[in-house]
């Protein structure tokens, strides 16, 4: 059983990275097409827009939970609707009443489009979960990886051309990474046969509807939505306390240094994507098995910190460019290594939480995360490097907040 469990650990580390691979090879395009300033407020924009998509983290876990309660697919395209049109009109609202708060907060006034930009991804985001996970179980498993690593290769093809043409400003990056949205979409509803699914889906329309409570749903939902917020939210709130505290040069050094640091996550996501779905089925001892993916990884993240510890220039140099090749940002990069690979640990035992039949609503950590907030925006003297290190020991609590509880409750 363990051996299997180890093949379908490393079979995924290389069918599932895929798209988390040509993302990332994309933002290291972006870093060199752009200068230090410029990447700074590129990055930005993205770790705001992550707050702002906070409920597209949940929007698979909504559509999965309600297709195993409801049967009536008409129903079920009726509540999800329902529930998108919502999460939009809430965020148009925010946005309406924050937008020159934010831009003026975070140095994001020379985005000429901000409001747009932003409403268009996050509708795009929302309706690409949407028809993705609603029409998942019509095709093949392997078809739904496939469309939907489609905008990864879309965005890379096109920030590649702009790239070659010397093109790649900030404006047409945002404005790429719009149009990869679209075309993506479009494939999915393409291979995803979204007409005739459609049609079935009316059919249902004279069915009898079936009873289902909201807030039922809202309440399973709850621990996952804080554990998504403690996984992703700690990767952004950094990036957005120092462009408002540190100089755009500064606030661009870290930013490329947290993309970065970012590669040995992208290559792990893997591990843990396979880690919810073999743990969720396993009936024998759960905490052997968390024990040996840690048996794996460790290694394999000291060997990362100290490879990059004594090559940290050379791996700049081939991956970034000689711009970035300061003392300052190896600091920070370095720092910024050892915090990524904590929440690697950290993020799988998130994972094991979640597949626990009671709910496990991390309070815990949602409280450390919250702090860690408040004393790096107090705290940072400006200083891009205390941000860093302010970002180390949050991730290190988190993970041991996680484990005390893990010895405890699992």
């Amino acid at each position: 059983m363990k051996i299997e469990f180890i093949k379908n650990l490393f079979k995924s580390f290389f069918t599932v990275n895929i798209g988390n691979l040509l993302n990332y090879v994309t933002s290291i395009i972006i870093i060199r097409s752009l200068s230090i300033d410029e990447y700074s407020l590129y990055i930005s924009f993205f770790s705001l827009l992550f707050f702002f998509s906070l409920p597209n983290l949940i929007l698979n876990q909504i559509i999965l939970k309600i297709q195993n309660v409801i049967k009536n697919n008409y129903q079920v395209f009726k509540i999800i609707n329902l529930y998108i049109l919502i999460i939009c009109f809430i965020k148009l609202v925010i946005l309406y009443n924050l937008s020159d708060f934010l831009k003026k907060s975070f140095n994001l006034n020379n985005i000429q489009y901000f409001e747009i930009y932003l409403i268009l991804c996050l509708v795009l985001s929302l309706y690409y979960n949407f028809f993705s996970t609603l029409f998942l179980k019509t095709r093949l498993y392997m078809t739904y990886n496939i469309t939907t690593q489609s905008m990864f290769l879309l965005k890379f093809l096109f920030v590649l051309w702009l790239y070659n043409n010397k093109n790649a400003y900030f404006e047409n990056l945002l404005q790429v990474h719009i149009l990869s949205q679209i075309l993506a979409l479009l494939i999915i509803l393409y291979f995803l046969k979204f007409f005739s699914v459609l049609k079935y889906i009316i059919n249902d329309k004279i069915k009898k509807f079936e009873n289902f409570k909201h807030s039922l749903l809202l309440k399973y939902l709850l621990s996952i939505f804080i554990s998504q917020f403690l996984l992703y939210a700690i990767f952004n709130y950094d990036i957005l306390i120092c462009r408002s505290s540190c100089s755009e040069y500064n606030s661009g050094l870290y930013g490329a240094a947290s993309t970065m640091s970012k590669i040995i996550y992208f290559l792990a996501a893997s591990i843990s994507t396979i880690l919810l779905r073999e743990i969720f089925h396993i009936n024998e001892e759960k905490k052997n098995y968390i024990k040996l993916v840690f048996i794996i990884s460790i290694p394999l993240l000291i060997f990362y910190n100290i490879s990059y510890y004594f090559f940290s220039e050379t791996i700049i140099n081939i991956f970034f460019d000689e711009k970035y090749n300061t003392k300052l940002f190896i600091q920070i990069s370095t720092t910024l290594n050892l915090a990524m690979s904590v929440m690697i640990l950290t993020s799988y035992l998130i994972i094991v939480f979640l597949t626990r039949a009671k709910a496990f609503y991390f309070i815990k950590q949602f409280f450390i995360t919250i702090c860690a907030f408040i004393v790096t925006y107090l705290y940072n003297d400006q200083n891009p490097q205390y941000i860093a290190t302010f970002f180390l020991i949050s991730s290190t609590c988190l993970l041991s907040s996680l484990i005390y509880d893990f010895r405890k409750k699992i």
